[in-house]
C-alpha cells in the first residue's frame, strides 16, 4: 500500500507540473502494485485516483477552452465505475460513494445531466445510510452541480 500511495503521490506531483502522460502512467501503476500485492482496498483507492487524475485533465482542458476527448471521458468514467464496484465489493460505502460523486463529476463534463443527477443521489443515499454526514457535502454538491 504504502509503494502505491507514494505512486499517487508523484501523479499529483506530475499533474502539477503540467506532465499529463507521466501522471497516468504513475497513477496506472499505482493500481498495478495492488493487483500484483492482492491489496483490494489499495485497488479500488488506486482505481479512482487514477480516474481523479483523468478527470483533473479534462478538466484543465476544459479550463484552456478545449473540448473534452470523448474517449478520455469514456475512460475516466469506466474507471471510476470499476471503483466503485470494487468499494462495494468491500462493503466500503464512503468508498463508493466517493467514487459515485466522481461519476457524477464525470458525467456533468460529459454534459449527461440526468446521469449526474443520478449517480450524485445514490451516492447521498449511501452516505445516509453509513452516517458520514461530512462526505454527504460532497455529493450535495456534485448534485447540484448537475
Amino acid at each position: 500500500a504504502g509503494e502505491a500511495q507514494a505512486l499517487q503521490a508523484a501523479s499529483e506531483l506530475h499533474i502539477a507540473q503540467g506532465a499529463r502522460d507521466e501522471a497516468i502512467k504513475a497513477a496506472k501503476e499505482g493500481v498495478r502494485v495492488c493487483q500484483r500485492a492482492g491489496d483490494t482496498k489499495g485497488e479500488a483507492d488506486s482505481l479512482r485516483a487514477l480516474s481523479v487524475v483523468h478527470t483533473h485533465l479534462i478538466e484543465s482542458d476544459i479550463d484552456d477552452g478545449l473540448k473534452p476527448d470523448k474517449q478520455a471521458l469514456r475512460e475516466a468514467m469506466e474507471l471510476t465505475i470499476d471503483s466503485a464496484t470494487a468499494f462495494q465489493v468491500l462493503g466500503d460505502l464512503p468508498g463508493q460513494a466517493g467514487a459515485l460523486t466522481q461519476l457524477s463529476t464525470l458525467n456533468r463534463l460529459a454534459k449527461c445531466g440526468e446521469e449526474a443527477v443520478a449517480a450524485a443521489q445514490e451516492a447521498m443515499t449511501l452516505l445516509e445510510k453509513a452516517n458520514a454526514p461530512e462526505a454527504e457535502a460532497a455529493a450535495l454538491l456534485a448534485m447540484a452541480e448537475a
